[in-house]
């Protein structure tokens, strides 16, 4: 494997998976995991930019785009509604910029109409169509036919550790707005950081009375003019990220535990170029 990656700026997100060249990637499952650790140097982060550096995790192999007869994509979902047929459904998906997958529910239904979270609880005959973000991993269901929003070519999402994420609408904890620690979920078709959903983000938040703030047990910042450690521990649907020895947070990027499928990790970078060096990637044994 490389010592080394670099990202090239631009508008839109670019990854770069680790692994020893013939694509497969830094692989991690049920029985193995890994350690990543890597030396981020110095990036640009114009004030303004839809700056977005960090490590990314892919879980699970590529999706098809569907349509996928018996499959659900249970979760995500964003708004549902009486729909007809599958390719209306599809359609559906493809007009609205805020869905990465949908999943059609067919008719009839025994007993009268029941209520979905995504309906606003508004009793919701079948055949119905859910519209989700992001695309959830895929689970065997007769009946239910499901698929990626078409034309975006498969995929699974990403989970990103963003070291700065303004394109997300998030400030720093200090007025000159430094970068902020987050972890995103990219969705499979539509990579930017532009579109991610923020799961977490470290950082003040509001307690107290009159508005007060107080602050959290971890790395809420960065300075993008210094160098800074990474270390990332992925084992079973569970990773920790250490930036300078200080440990983030611990997340899931996926189900736990994790498909025996596993996944990938890389670097990601959106809007700036970056650049990593004295990257090593160690196997961890779980049996």
């Amino acid at each position: 494997m490389a010592p080394s990656a670099t990202l090239p700026g631009g508008a839109a997100l670019s990854v770069v998976w680790l692994g020893d060249g013939d694509g497969d990637g830094a692989i991690f499952n049920t029985t193995t995991g890994i350690v990543v650790e890597a030396t981020l140097l110095p990036f640009l982060a114009p004030a303004g930019a839809a700056v977005a550096v960090g490590i990314s995790i892919e879980s699970g192999p590529p999706q098809s785009a569907g349509p996928d007869f018996d499959t659900d994509r249970p979760g995500s979902d964003q708004r549902c509604f009486p729909e007809a047929n599958i390719s209306a459904c599809a359609a559906d998906c493809g007009a609205d910029a805020a869905c990465d997958a949908w999943a059609w529910v067919p008719g009839p239904q025994v007993g009268p109409p029941r209520s979905y979270p995504c309906s606003n609880n508004e009793p919701l005959p079948r055949p119905y169509c859910s519209l989700k973000r992001p695309a959830p991993p895929q689970t065997h269901a007769p009946g239910i036919v499901s698929g990626l929003k078409p034309g975006g070519g498969g995929g699974v999402p990403i989970t990103m550790l963003l070291l700065s994420a303004r394109a997300a609408g998030l400030q720093g904890p200090d007025p000159a707005g430094s970068t902020v620690v987050a972890v995103a979920r990219l969705a499979a078709d539509n990579r930017t950081a532009v579109d991610a959903a923020i799961v977490d983000a470290s950082g003040a938040f509001p307690c107290g009375p009159d508005g007060q703030l107080c602050g959290d047990a971890t790395l809420t910042s960065l300075d993008p003019t210094q160098p800074h450690a990474l270390m990332l521990y992925v084992r079973r649907g569970m990773f920790e990220l250490y930036v300078d020895g200080r440990l983030v947070q611990t997340f899931l990027y996926g189900s736990y535990p994790a498909p025996a499928a596993g996944g990938r990790v890389g670097f990601a970078a959106n809007a700036t170029a970056a650049s990593f060096t004295n990257v090593t990637v160690r196997s961890l044994t779980l049996e």
